[in-house]
């Protein structure tokens, strides 16, 4: 009990930075962005997520993957996480990033990080998804079309 009141009042704190990325009363266009993660290993995941919407950060499947898997100890349980989003114009950040089950697996273990800001339009009633690669070389991240596949914006890459 002890512990968990202060992990609790920093995931509180945290949860407090976060915007809804849709503004308040709207109801025009919609499309909807889910992110992704790749298992790693038993303990650990790589995420592929939505981070920043217009430069204001945003709950996402990293964020809900913490939440959910508060107080299990060496076990990690992915989770997915997808947002409405107004359709037109929009600046995203995306990131893919590692995650452990415990921060002690994490000292020991190769940890990939990767993020950019891409510039799309989002079009109405279209599902996309946050994908994204990393194998301790070379990372990657990127959003396409849910139904086709076909990529929206720019492929982040660079070296993990």
């Amino acid at each position: 009990m002890s512990v968990r009141l202060p992990v609790m009042a920093v995931l509180l704190v945290l949860a407090g930075c976060v915007s809804d990325p849709m503004p308040e009363g709207y109801s025009g266009p919609r499309a909807n962005i889910e992110d992704s993660y790749s298992p790693r290993s038993g303990d650990g995941a790589n995420f592929f997520f939505v981070a920043q919407v217009n430069g204001k950060d945003v709950y996402n499947a990293l964020r809900r993957t913490i939440d959910v898997n508060n107080g299990n100890g060496f076990s990690l349980r992915p989770v997915v996480y997808a947002r409405d989003l107004p359709a037109g114009p929009a600046t995203l950040t995306i990131e893919g990033q590692s995650h452990y089950a415990a921060p002690i697996i994490a000292l020991f273990s190769h940890n990939d990080d990767i993020s950019g800001v891409v510039h799309v339009t989002l079009e109405a009633g279209h599902n996309y998804r946050v994908l994204g690669e990393m194998d301790g070389e070379h990372c990657a991240v990127w959003i396409e079309e849910a139904e086709t596949g076909a990529p929206l914006g720019d492929r982040i890459e660079g070296k993990c």
